[in-house]
């Protein structure tokens, strides 16, 4: 699995919390290793901290129980994708 040059584990800020790793410039990232996945409330935690990070992307990474972390889902709401895919077709 390729490696992002620049992600590192980012430190704890509680009530301000900016997801879980730093260095991919406009993305937040939050990441999840639980044994029940609960995709709504790691939505709800993804738009909070894409907005205290003051990105433009928000992904919850959810890896799977028994699994790699190659094998874990890249999870974002929709309309997320959609913009996303809108501004690679508009390159």
């Amino acid at each position: 699995m390729p490696r992002v040059p620049y992600a590192e584990r980012r430190a704890l800020a509680g009530v301000n919390d900016r997801g879980d790793l730093a260095g991919v410039p406009g993305v937040m990232i939050e990441c999840k290793a639980e044994k029940a996945i609960d995709l709504a409330g790691y939505m709800d935690e993804v738009k909070v901290q894409t907005v205290n990070s003051c990105a433009q992307l928000g992904v919850a990474v959810v890896k799977r129980r028994n699994r790699s972390v190659g094998d874990a889902y890249a999870v974002m709401p929709l309309s997320a994708l959609t913009e996303l895919l809108a501004n690679e077709e508009a390159q």
